[in-house]
């Protein structure tokens, strides 16, 4: 493999009729594009100043595409002309496939009849893959075909994703309906957290898509633009099953909320009656404890602490049957 890491070039590959890529020198990368003799796939890193200069002097790209390319701020971006198109895509970074969460990062993909020309500044997995398809056997079709065989890749790889975040609710819910409440409050965050970062990531590359599918280039076959048309429609289920993620960890959280909420309410009411059966139970001791003379039941004989200690076991049990009697009308009256 041809070191290019100096220029910025990635990897370069053309492509002959049904024939497997070839490799390109950033040399032969500079050259201008042969349309009549296949196409290629630039991959290219634009932090190298070599690749950048290029892109901007001798690309000869649109001047908007052009600086969707450079730009250093993660937006999304979509350009459409006659001649190609640029999107912004979402993909993984490589090696953090295990932490969901904050991973992604963007990639500018420019495609026209003689080239699709890829950007990144961190080495990314879905385009690693397509790397490895193509020094395989992999022949695509045409440039449009190499773009959509990348975004199939990036789509299967956030349908994953999503199916993996389904499957931990299912443990969750699960785990609630079990009665395991330990550490769910803070696992349901997380989970919901997840569903929201993927749902920002994954409309506006729907919107960019839903853009482009109006208006393609005309050189793009009917085949191509078909099977454009069936990507699009997978981001649109594959944004609803992020939906339906989002809204089963929300009513998760409300029922485990809920949960805590009864089971406060239940200690609560616990602490209420035993503080109301307690309550004359303390006034009778209280009273009998002033260190006042004449009070009742102080005879020397020892039958006052008897007597006393009858009346508050009484008082506290007419206190209990009157409580009872008070929850035991209140249901006949629900």
């Amino acid at each position: 493999m041809l070191d290019h890491s100096n220029s910025g070039l990635i990897a370069g590959y053309t492509f002959l009729p049904e024939q497997r890529g070839q490799r390109l020198s950033w040399a032969e990368a500079q050259k201008p594009v042969m349309q009549d003799a296949g196409f290629r796939w630039l991959h290219l890193n634009v932090a190298i100043q070599p690749a950048r200069r290029w892109l901007e002097d001798s690309s000869g790209l649109p001047e908007a595409a052009i600086e969707a390319m450079l730009d250093v701020d993660p937006h999304y971006h979509v350009v459409s002309t006659a001649h190609g198109f640029l999107l912004s895509l979402n993909d993984v970074i490589l090696g953090q496939t295990e932490s969901p969460r904050e991973n992604t990062g963007l990639i500018a993909i420019w495609v026209d009849r003689g080239q699709m020309i890829t950007i990144r500044r961190w080495p990314m997995l879905c385009t690693d893959r397509l790397l490895k398809m193509v020094e395989g056997d992999y022949a695509p079709p045409s440039s449009i075909g190499l773009f959509l065989q990348l975004f199939d890749q990036i789509v299967d790889t956030f349908r994953k994703r999503v199916v993996r975040l389904t499957v931990e609710i299912d443990k969750s819910e699960d785990q609630m309906l079990a009665g395991h409440t330990s550490g769910l409050r803070t696992h349901l965050a997380g989970l919901r957290r997840e569903a929201v970062a993927m749902h920002r990531r994954i409309v506006p590359e729907f919107h960019g898509l839903s853009q482009l599918a109006a208006r393609l280039p005309s050189w793009i076959s009917e085949d191509e633009q078909a099977f454009f048309r069936q990507v699009t429609d997978e981001v649109a289920s594959l944004i609803n099953d992020i939906r339906s993620a989002q809204e089963r960890t929300k009513v998760l959280q409300d029922e485990y909320a809920a949960m805590i909420a009864e089971e406060t309410n239940n200690n609560l009411f616990v602490l209420s009656m035993v503080t109301v059966i307690m309550l004359p139970m303390t006034f009778v001791t209280g009273y009998f404890g002033m260190n006042t003379s004449a009070l009742p039941l102080t005879s020397p004989d020892g039958w006052g602490s008897i007597a006393s200690s009858a009346i508050i076991v009484v008082v506290g049990a007419i206190t209990a049957a009157l409580l009872r009697y008070l929850m035991l009308r209140n249901r006949r009256d629900r």
